[in-house]
């Protein structure tokens, strides 16, 4: 209930799916992305004209943060705020030059990659790599049995995303 109330999460019973508010990196609403929980088709309905590229789910969030994970969608996103860390959602599988530069705008020192464990999240970590690397960057490392059922972060319980994450974030916000 508390991930609903902070995130502002809606359910459309017309579509049956998810409502999901997309804001700027100040906070300003944009529109609402609808994702599709079961059945087949495209699991987000992004809005009419969003420019995916130029934003990052989570940005207006993350104020006090100088490492955040960078994931595929925004409940990967959402998932791993959870599992307390601070992550932005690529809106796809790859950060664009548009994103990085807001990477820099909101002062992100550090990028943990932690894109899904198929072929196109392994294609996303090594674009990332390439065009982040004014940043320091770490990647999850995915285990072979992960590959093999194509996990991804959205996926996963929350203590096997703490346990994946630890030691790659240095805020003193994580310390011990």
């Amino acid at each position: 209930e508390d991930t609903v109330d902070w995130w502002d999460l809606g359910y459309d019973p017309i579509s049956r799916r998810l409502t999901i508010p997309v804001r700027d990196s100040a906070g300003h609403l944009e529109g609402v992305i609808y994702r599709r929980l079961l059945g087949d088709g495209p699991k987000y309905r992004y809005p009419t004209g969003f420019p995916r590229s130029k934003n990052l789910f989570g940005s207006w969030k993350i104020s006090e943060h100088r490492t955040v994970c960078l994931v595929e969608g925004g409940l990967d996103a959402i998932r791993v705020w959870q599992a307390g860390y601070p992550a932005l959602a690529v809106y796809g599988s790859s950060v664009s030059r548009d994103q990085v530069r807001l990477l820099n705008r909101l002062g992100i020192r550090k990028a943990v990659l932690f894109y899904d464990a198929d072929a196109a999240g392994r294609k996303a970590t090594d674009t990332s790599k390439q065009l982040v690397r004014q940043l320091e960057v770490r990647t999850v490392r995915w285990s072979a049995r992960q590959y093999a059922l194509r996990e991804d972060p959205g996926g996963l319980p929350l203590d096997k995303i703490r346990w994946m994450l630890d030691g790659h974030f240095t805020d003193s916000t994580y310390d011990s």
